[in-house]
């Protein structure tokens, strides 16, 4: 693994250095920080492992980072000057000239061993200092901590928010990028920054039901958009997944996300008649792939998610920091992937009797966890197992509080990091009175979950 690490740097560095005239990165395309890579490419401020890959999900150690940062800043740089500032910096590397001046100028400072780390990969916190100090943005030096002032101005002017990160969540390539160009727009402007999508600005229209091609394979998905929708306004993106013997168009019949909440209730009468639009979110309901016996997400679903996140966003005004995963029965266990691997997409997330994801997370998001104590398809234990793992990733202490949801009596982890609640529900009523099913009224109340509205 160290091995691998010091490869990808390598090559990092070299391309750096290296005069690419052009590039088109293949891989991405549909990431969500996608028009800030091309930004920082255009002006020459970041290349990639060679001209096809940029590498969005790739770590980024803090020596590459802070050169990005200082490039990007304009910050002077005398590359001839070697030094050995820290006793980890090698005067003789590329990165020695970087580290130093910025050492001297105040931008970057060292740990408490006298190191500074340079091939470690930078924390979303770490690169936000760099870049406040790199672009001469002042920070009132309040807080216990040394990030707590940090945090607080990025958190208030949208630069950052801290619901999407820990205090060790490492940063992306991508994620990095788009960090840089906020903190540039920030500096610009001097004010609070918004979330809009590029599709705030195109006012585009999608169909009812749309294609995506993955891989050669043809992909599909249900759409729901308000029936008031203006590109004035910024809306929610929920994004719902159904289980191995529930097609797509079923759950957008029986989830109820597409009608409303009031204080997280949700509108729909329980024979379906009573019903209102809610204005605040769009709705997708992607389809997985056919198999004997039902559905599977197959492989490339987590780029279908990507590619249909971007390709709405691009059409319709979105905030960037409102997307949410709704999920039931065996769509579970790939949205738990989803909120592991795209953590720093995803704000929060909902579940209806799945299991939990084995693979590595990396990231915090709100959790909202429905699960039957009779539930004989999935069992009950394999429900606390993924409550398990969201309260791992939320670093949530094991106190619990009783709260209600709409209708719903639950229980939720207190001390979450900022943000993130994870809320554990169990005894409620479900349509047809079936164990596995959709619990009564949920939709509504997932909603006023995602909003806030809920007691």
């Amino acid at each position: 693994m160290k091995f691998i690490k010091k490869l990808a740097a390598c090559l990092f560095i070299l391309l750096l250095a290296s005069e690419t005239t052009f590039a088109t990165f293949t891989d991405i395309e549909y990431s969500w920080y996608k028009d800030s890579i091309k930004s920082l490419y255009s002006a020459g401020l970041v290349k990639g492992y060679n001209e096809t890959t940029y590498g969005p999900d790739m770590p980024i150690t803090r020596a590459e980072m802070l050169k990005i940062i200082l490039w990007s800043a304009g910050t002077s740089i005398d590359t001839s000057k070697r030094e050995r500032c820290f006793p980890d910096v090698n005067p003789t590397l590329w990165y020695s000239p970087y580290i130093c001046t910025a050492n001297q100028l105040g931008i970057a400072k060292g740990f408490d061993s006298w190191n500074f780390w340079p091939n470690d990969t930078v924390t979303n916190l770490e690169a936000l200092a760099f870049g406040f100090r790199a672009f001469g943005i002042q920070i009132p030096d309040t807080g216990t901590n040394w990030y707590d002032s940090y945090q607080k101005v990025a958190d208030t002017n949208n630069i950052l928010a801290t619901h999407g990160y820990l205090l060790g969540t490492k940063i992306s390539r991508g994620k990095a990028a788009e960090l840089i160009e906020r903190i540039k727009e920030f500096k610009a402007t001097k004010q609070v920054l918004d979330y809009k999508s590029a599709g705030c600005e195109v006012g585009g229209k999608l169909a009812t039901k749309n294609t995506i091609v993955i891989d050669g394979v043809t992909r599909k998905y249900n759409l729901y958009v308000p029936s008031n929708y203006t590109k004035d306004k910024q809306y929610g993106l929920v994004v719902a997944l159904h289980g191995r013997t529930n097609s797509n168009d079923m759950v957008q019949g029986y989830m109820g996300l597409q009608w409303g909440y009031n204080g997280g209730v949700g509108t729909r009468s329980k024979d379906g008649s009573a019903r209102q639009s809610q204005n605040d979110y769009i709705v997708a309901y992607p389809a997985w792939l056919p198999v004997s016996g039902g559905y599977s997400w197959g492989g490339g679903s987590v780029k279908l998610f990507d590619a249909m996140i971007q390709q709405i966003s691009s059409s319709y005004c979105v905030n960037r920091d409102q997307v949410f995963v709704v999920w039931h029965s065996l769509g579970a266990s790939f949205a738990n992937q989803l909120a592991c691997v795209r953590w720093d997409v995803i704000h929060g997330v909902s579940a209806v009797a799945g299991p939990g994801f084995s693979g590595t997370c990396t990231g915090p998001a709100a959790s909202l966890l429905f699960h039957r104590t009779d539930d004989k398809l999935v069992p009950y234990q394999s429900g606390k197992t993924a409550e398990k793992i969201h309260i791992t990733e939320n670093s949530c202490s094991n106190k619990t509080v009783n709260i209600t949801i709409g209708t719903f009596a639950c229980k939720q982890r207190t001390d979450c990091s900022t943000g993130n609640p994870v809320v554990w529900c169990e005894g409620y009523s479900t349509y047809q009175n079936d164990p596995h099913g959709w619990p009564v009224g949920w939709g509504g109340a997932i909603l006023g979950f995602f909003s806030g509205k809920f007691k």
